[in-house]
């Protein structure tokens, strides 16, 4: 009697471990192994590390700036460089120095600043005129005399956000944290939009006939519609997935906004924002460009980051993979391995062109070409 009992419970013993050991297994193959990764994503509305130039797509090492599958640097360099490009020139920009540098389509060196002080970001909007965000103060400097433009309206400006922005009409666009913000045409000093609103922080969009405002209240974020034939706002649009704006495209007759939730700590810093244990979730709103009205609406898991959306799709990273989804039912319509995206990396995903560009922010290496055409 007392065997069958010790059999027994060795039974019980036994089938316990085996479901403890089931469990385990299960929640080693579904945990996300990459809540120590960095992810940061760019959109390339200013400077960055690719631009599509001369018909080459440039990104910028340690010792050159290389066209994508080309072993021999185009311009030698000596550090890595912030790139941006018009129609005919590139600029390489040292953030730490302070240095811009103008190449034409040869290649050849044409014009070159230093403003002797840190850079925290620089724009392009007319050739040899350049934006530069500093750590001192807000500049406009022309190339070709090395001299600070002075005829624009410098009171409305202040170092926060530059994005420009290429059009029939408008290619200069500045936002003024917490005082509003203010567009400005080519060649023209006076701001054809100035909305002057506290809490208005971000422009995401701007065409020839509205601009997209976004405006963070008491934590809600709404988008206006401001028309520029009335000088008006058309629509106040509260987003369905509340989120950061990060990026918002024209895509054919929609408008693709992104954007991330800020983590739950309201004290922790911006630079860690990326790391994938304090992300919350991602978003993706598609929206009519006429009615303004929203087409679609979602947004990721926890972890899950999106690197590329347009009118039909999104792509994001999620534990190793990368996976398409389709924004009409929000279902995974492709899924593909991220072999080269380690956990405690950080990662810069750069959409240019055609394609999303993976790099390893530790090394500068560019690891990954991804196709979206």
């Amino acid at each position: 009697m007392l065997l069958k009992r010790k059999k027994g419970c060795l039974f019980y013993i036994l089938v316990f471990s085996l479901v403890l050991l089931a469990l385990l297994i299960v929640h080693e193959i579904t945990r996300n192994k990459y809540t120590h990764t960095s992810i940061i994503v760019a959109h390339n509305l200013s400077s960055g590390k690719i631009v599509h130039f001369n018909d080459k797509y440039l990104f910028s090492k340690n010792d050159g700036i290389y066209a994508v599958n080309n072993e021999t640097p185009v311009i030698k360099t000596n550090k890595v460089m912030q790139l941006y490009a018009t129609d005919n020139y590139l600029y390489a920009c040292d953030y730490e120095s302070g240095t811009v540098v103008e190449y034409d389509c040869n290649y050849a060196q044409t014009n070159e600043i230093n403003l002797n002080t840190g850079i925290k970001d620089f724009a392009v909007t007319l050739d040899h005129v350049v934006f530069v965000d500093s750590k001192d103060n807000y500049h406009i400097m022309r190339l070709q005399d090395n001299a600070e433009v002075t005829d624009f309206e410098m009171q409305s400006f202040s170092p926060v956000n530059v994005n420009c922005y290429y059009n029939d009409r408008f290619k200069i666009f500045v936002s003024e944290k917490f005082s509003g913000v203010s567009v400005f045409a080519c060649n023209n000093p006076a701001p054809v939009l100035e909305y002057r609103d506290k809490y208005a922080n971000y422009v995401p969009y701007v065409s020839d006939k509205f601009a997209v405002i976004s405006s963070t209240t008491n934590g809600s974020i709404h988008m206006y519609n401001y028309r520029f034939e009335t000088g008006e706002i058309m629509s106040d649009v509260k987003p369905a997935s509340q989120c950061l704006p990060v990026s918002l495209k024209k895509d054919k007759e929609q408008i693709v906004f992104i954007g991330f939730q800020e983590p739950a700590d309201p004290h922790m810093p911006p630079s860690e924002y990326p790391i994938l244990k304090n992300h919350r979730w991602d978003c993706v709103n598609v929206i009519d460009s006429e009615t303004f009205e929203f087409i679609s609406s979602n947004k990721t898991k926890k972890y899950e980051r999106i690197i590329y959306a347009d009118e039909n799709r999104a792509i994001t990273f999620y534990n190793g993979h990368y996976l398409t989804y389709s924004l009409e039912d929000w279902e995974v319509i492709d899924k593909q391995k991220a072999d080269e995206i380690k956990d405690g990396g950080s990662y810069t995903f750069e959409t240019c062109g055609e394609y999303i560009f993976v790099f390893d922010d530790n090394t500068g290496e560019l690891l990954n070409t991804i196709s979206v055409a």
